[in-house]
């Protein structure tokens, strides 16, 4: 399996997913969830200052992108089998062995979230399962919030 394929996968579905929420947040909180993203996608530091002018261009290409995506269904990934895009239990079995791991599911609003984040650690208390993931490698706009 190729990490840069998988990569690839998580984040289409991430798109897809923000394809088809994004709109439903107000003008403000919209542009303060991109600017952050923006930084998480083009790898730049908080204390890095941005320019807002290529801010603004991200964001019209972004929604541009996002319209060409709005009507399309979640995709299974492909490892060495194809899976449902919410099969977390068999797709992080098989990522933990390459380091990584998964989410996919519904938050509360009934919102699609993916991820894919390197494991930094993965332990068993009690009756629960704690996994700690370490950097984003695909994420949604608004990954790791309770929307």
């Amino acid at each position: 399996m190729n990490h840069e394929s998988l990569i690839s996968q998580v984040q289409k579905n991430c798109d897809r997913a923000d394809s088809k929420y994004a709109h439903s947040f107000s003008l403000c909180s919209f542009l303060l969830h991109m600017r952050r993203y923006y930084r998480w996608n083009n790898q730049i530091a908080w204390t890095d200052p941005i320019n807002s002018a290529e801010v603004i261009e991200w964001i019209m290409d972004k929604e541009d992108y996002w319209e060409n995506l709005e009507e399309q269904d979640f995709a299974d990934l492909k490892l060495q089998t194809t899976r449902d895009a919410f099969d977390i239990e068999y797709l992080n079995q098989e990522l933990e062995k390459k380091g990584l791991v998964y989410g996919g599911g519904l938050a509360p609003s009934g919102r699609a979230l993916f991820s894919l984040a390197e494991l930094e650690e993965k332990r068993q208390i009690e009756d629960f399962e704690l996994i700690n993931s370490g950097k984003d490698l695909a994420r949604a706009l608004l990954q790791g919030e309770v929307v």
